[in-house]
């Protein structure tokens, strides 16, 4: 059987094919910074080849738990001088690790044969370059999943690329260890292949140093479990600027983070009503109804006093895909955004501007991303040694029920969060409006991420 990957033809079925992996990033999990270097990296991809890898992958972006995104123009900035350095010079195909078609447009005129796209989605636009080149393209699933789930995953996605007129030839299938799945869901996937593999399409199998493989083999740390759900209010007074509820799951070394816009409808009130007449505990009261479910704690800020404690984080970088310039004058509160596209270093005013921004413009999920990029720097080894510290800003900067006793307990839970080898996985739960009320179907689904 035959991939067909632009001018190159990937025979599989008889053997097992080995995929080397170039990082050409500064964080990486297993080898962040050792090939960020061009010359680093070319030198990397010739020893991969000469070590028998049948096809060598390059990302520029890392997929670890908690990375940074970065945009499309520095991915692209740090691909270019590699893919230079080896178009026409060596035989094997070569991969490119990327869901931004810009990139993979950018790289398949470089030499590049496949495009590996690790977003869990059918983007017309990246569509649209695939068919036009020829190039292989690998559709992987990204998320929690049973097999079932992967299945009807797969079959979706194939329906899709032939309703786009997308070559089957070129089409190679991943189920996305480590993306998002629990060590049980990564174990039931490796053990069920041949229920979910679809017969006349290559399958990628992702496992080099992920979590799942050795997974009791490193360090031992406190054994813990449980969920904890937190909810967290931002306002300026009594003007309610957005709500945030996490989901801290120490049973799959997780975060879930779910972000609300003040205008958000609860039972012909809105979220900022509700928070200015009767304050962040009918707030929770209010949540808890909505996604059924419980908030053990609730954590109140003021505007000055939330951005106060994000700085003391120390530098929380953030990537912006585009450019913003925006300002709103009709809100109670104005705010104005003007901020250059790529990565940066963001204080905790430009995060809370951020946030109001991406749900305003109805890009919940960014808001979201925001917000978990601050929770993955608090809880990180560099971190770990002011723990007590940041405590303490937290409880005297914030209006909380939780309690020194609370915090003493979770001594345990804040040790494996910061120290965990393979790190924390985190998770969004994208919501829509119809107007100010959430969407049946969305609600539902964000429902999921707080269960306990």
């Amino acid at each position: 059987m035959i991939w067909k990957c632009k001018n190159k033809e990937i025979e599989y079925g008889k053997d097992v094919l080995i995929m080397g992996i170039v990082n050409v990033t500064p964080d990486s999990f297993s080898d962040g910074g050792d090939h960020f270097s061009p010359d680093d990296a070319v030198e990397c991809a010739f020893k991969l080849i000469d070590d028998g890898a049948d096809i060598i992958d390059i990302g520029a972006q890392s997929t670890r738990p908690g990375h940074i995104p970065v945009s499309d123009k520095e991915e692209w900035e740090r691909l270019e001088p590699v893919l230079k350095a080896l178009n026409g010079k060596i035989s094997v195909p070569v991969s490119i690790d990327t869901y931004y078609p810009y990139v993979a447009e950018k790289s398949l005129s470089l030499g590049a044969d496949i495009i590996n796209d690790v977003s869990g989605v059918i983007n017309p636009d990246m569509a649209k370059i695939i068919k036009e080149s020829g190039a292989g393209w690998v559709i992987m699933h990204n998320g929690a999943g049973s097999a079932e789930d992967i299945k009807n995953f797969f079959e979706a996605s194939l329906a899709e690329c032939k309703r786009l007129n997308i070559d089957k030839s070129q089409i190679c299938l991943d189920m996305g260890i480590g993306f998002g799945k629990n060590y049980k869901e990564n174990l039931e996937l490796l053990t069920k292949m041949d229920y979910y593999k679809i017969e006349a399409f290559p399958l990628l199998l992702g496992t080099s140093r992920k979590r799942v493989i050795g997974e009791e083999s490193t360090i031992a740390l406190p054994q813990v479990s449980g969920k904890t759900n937190y909810i967290v209010t931002v306002s300026e007074d009594e003007n309610l600027l957005f709500v945030e509820m996490i989901q801290v799951d120490l049973d799959n070394k997780s975060y879930k983070v779910c972000t609300l816009k003040s205008s958000t409808e609860y039972d012909g009130s809105t979220l900022g009503y509700i928070y200015a007449h009767s304050g962040i505990q009918n707030v929770k009261s209010a949540a808890e109804n909505m996604f059924s479910t419980t908030f053990d704690y609730y954590i109140d800020f003021q505007r000055d006093a939330f951005c106060e404690y994000f700085d003391s984080l120390g530098d929380v970088n953030y990537a912006l895909v585009s450019d913003i310039k925006y300002k709103n004058n009709k809100s109670a509160v104005a705010f104005t955004v003007r901020m250059k596209a790529g990565e940066q270093v963001i204080k905790g005013s430009q995060a809370v501007n951020l946030v109001r921004y991406f749900l305003e413009s109805n890009n919940q999920q960014n808001a979201n991303d925001v917000l978990l990029t601050s929770l993955s720097k608090q809880m990180n080894p560099d971190n770990f040694a002011n723990k007590d510290s940041l405590f303490q800003n937290l409880v005297t900067k914030s209006t909380t029920n939780i309690t020194v006793r609370d915090y003493s307990a979770a001594d345990d839970s804040i040790t494996v969060l910061c120290n965990s080898q393979n790190g924390i996985s985190v998770y969004g739960a994208e919501i829509k409006y119809k107007k100010n009320k959430i969407t049946k179907d969305t609600l539902q689904n964000a429902k999921g991420y707080f269960v306990k």
